[in-house]
């Protein structure tokens, strides 16, 4: 297919393509076993454009791994194109790729900046090196506690790391830079048991958290001091977002951070409700949602953007990283507010035990921002909203996350639903003593039922004296021929046989339908 030759102290390799037109590449080094090694793969690259395949395996590898002034002579010919890039060069292209399908800039240089972490741990060099074992081995040393490194990243974490690499090299396939996915193998790790449980807040501890954050602490004479500005924000300031994000279950970073002004609509005239709209851009689900507000927060937040303009955020918010430090704190001055107003030392005592407003409760559930969205889930599942409904309001994408999220508020209403089901005690039944022999009386199945059972099942007619619970002896010996079965039998009820078919083995006789 090809030819090796040498000119100037260095190895050539000529072809002829399809078009009957020779082509020289200089292999750039004079060693016969090297020059020898380059023609082999550029023989197996013109027998991969014929037969329209891609490279695999050590080819690839091998493509990847050419120097540069080697690839421009092998895509001037046309044995390889602009795909055969090194992974780096193909990871930009794949970040310009996301940009392009509409996703946000936050998501592309999150995705972007996962990929290329898991792509310098793996010490890829060429495409085959992303394997699945190194990814796993890679993604187990992430995990990992060590001495000199800290505690290492949780399962969770994981899989947003795993999740970036998959989508990368699954691109590389429909893109058909490789012909089959190195990793579609792998699988996350279930991050429930590590996932952070957020608690919920009680209606009054919202309201001693709100009313403490306007109006600041209370002093020895038992009277508010005034707000506290906490990282940048005003206590008024603070106590309008939260009850904004306890009402919409907005989440804080993605989608109430990015509220304007012009976000909301809040005018009460006519039969237009207040409404907040969050663009699909920012919202987690991709798509654009209008939400109603109550009529008494919308009078509120009217109030609160009186004096900005259209563009400007609607809430004054410090960094993602402040958020959870800077409700705790609130909690925390509440909470000790709350304590302080305990009049007898023992309620005051009981008070400090309590986790009404502390960081962590009695199950170890942690207080962030993020639990303002999660007591409003709570809040509706407790006040038995359907939970169709609360799914809409938390804008979950399937009924099973909403179910999950609120498992503990929703067993009160299972106990509940099931204590409206018949009773079915027997003793809230009347019985008779004894069967009296008239259709549809019924009888505790005792000792006569037993033996009026056991005669039926060998075919033979009970003594009436038995069936109206004289007490008679029945004298087995009475029976006529052995085991006569199919033979005239007349039932307690007064029934004919010949209206009567036997079921199973059971012996029993029932009324024909």
């Amino acid at each position: 297919m090809s030819t090796l030759y040498k000119e100037t102290g260095s190895l050539r390799v000529a072809f002829y393509d399809d078009a009957g037109k020779r082509w020289r590449i200089n292999t750039g080094t004079g060693d016969k076993t090297a020059g020898r090694e380059i023609q082999r793969y550029i023989d197996r690259l013109i027998g991969l454009r014929s037969s329209r395949q891609l490279p695999e395996g050590e080819l690839a590898t091998w493509i990847e791994t050419v120097p540069e002034y080697l690839r421009e002579q092998l895509v001037k010919v046309g044995l390889l194109n602009d795909r055969h890039r090194k992974p780096f060069e193909l990871a930009e292209a794949f970040k310009q790729a996301l940009a392009d399908k509409g996703n946000t800039p936050e998501y592309v240089e999150k995705t972007d900046a996962r990929l290329q972490v898991v792509l310098k741990g793996c010490k890829v060099q060429a495409i085959a090196d992303l394997t699945g074992a190194g990814v796993q081995r890679f993604l187990a040393e992430l995990r990992d506690t060590k001495p000199d490194k800290g505690r290492g990243v949780g399962k969770a974490t994981s899989n947003y790391y795993l999740r970036a690499v998959k989508q990368f090299t699954r691109w590389l396939v429909r893109e058909r830079i490789i012909t089959a996915d190195p990793l579609a193998h792998l699988s996350g790790m279930n991050a429930r048991p590590d996932r952070k449980e957020r608690r919920a807040l009680t209606v009054d501890e919202m309201v001693w958290l709100l009313d403490a954050t306007e109006q600041g602490p209370i002093d020895k004479e038992g009277k508010r001091s005034g707000p506290v500005t906490r990282y940048g924000v005003g206590g008024a300031d603070r106590a309008t977002l939260y009850r904004f994000a306890v009402e919409t279950a907005l989440r804080p970073n993605k989608e109430i951070r990015k509220l304007t002004k012009a976000s909301f609509h809040l005018s009460t005239e006519g039969d237009e409700a207040p409404t907040v709209t969050v663009e699909a851009a920012h919202a987690k689900n991709r798509r654009k949602d209008t939400l109603p507000l109550r009529s008494d927060t919308a009078a509120l937040l009217k109030q609160h953007l009186a004096n900005k303009t259209p563009a400007a955020p609607a809430f004054a918010m410090p960094r993602a990283d402040d958020l959870a430090d800077m409700i705790r704190a609130d909690a925390a001055a509440a909470r000790a507010d709350w304590i302080g107003q305990a009049v007898m030392s023992q309620e005051r005592e009981s008070r400090e035990q309590s986790s009404f407003l502390a960081d962590s409760d009695a199950a170890g559930r942690r207080l962030d921002f993020y639990s303002l969205r999660h007591t409003t889930g709570t809040w509706l599942a407790a006040a038995n909203v359907h939970p169709k409904l609360i799914q809409r309001i938390m804008r979950h994408s399937t009924i099973t996350l909403t179910m999950d999220r609120y498992t503990h508020a929703f067993k009160n209403d299972e106990s509940a639903a099931l204590a409206k089901l018949p009773d079915l005690s027997i003793a809230n039944f009347p019985r008779s003593a004894a069967a009296t022999g008239t259709h549809g009386d019924s009888m505790p199945f005792g000792k006569e039922q037993k033996q009026e059972r056991a005669g039926a099942k060998r075919g033979v007619e009970r003594p009436q004296a038995a069936l109206d619970g004289v007490g008679q002896e029945w004298d087995e010996s009475d029976e006529n021929t052995e085991n006569q079965r199919g033979l005239a039998l007349i039932g307690a009820d007064g029934q004919n046989a010949d209206t009567r078919t036997r079921t199973g083995n059971l012996g029993l006789m029932n009324p024909s339908l």
